[in-house]
C-alpha cells in the first residue's frame, strides 16, 4: 500500500500553472506542474485543485508561481508517483 511507503523529499521546479474560471468567472480548477529529479532522472508532476474559490483562490497561484522551487515528496518504489 503507498499509504505504508514513506515518501522522500526532493526538491522541484514550479513549470506552469493554470487557472480555469466558470462562466461567473470564479475559480473551479488551479493545475500546477512541476519537474523534480528522483534516482538521477527527470520527472514531471501535475497537481489539481478543483472546487469553490476558497480552494482555488489567488493565494494558491502566488504561493506557487512558475519558476520557483518547491519542495515534492516522491515514491521510491514508483518514482512518477509524487505529491
Amino acid at each position: 500500500l503507498i499509504s505504508k511507503r514513506r515518501f522522500i523529499p526532493t526538491s522541484c521546479v514550479i513549470d506552469f500553472h493554470k487557472q480555469r474560471r466558470n462562466d461567473e468567472g470564479e475559480p473551479i480548477q488551479l493545475q500546477l506542474g512541476y519537474s523534480y529529479v528522483a534516482d538521477g532522472q527527470q520527472y514531471l508532476g501535475r497537481r489539481y485543485y478543483f472546487g469553490s474559490s476558497n480552494e482555488c483562490n489567488p493565494e494558491l497561484l502566488q504561493r506557487y508561481p512558475s519558476g520557483t522551487t518547491q519542495t515534492v515528496y516522491y515514491d521510491p518504489i514508483h518514482p512518477r508517483r509524487s505529491t
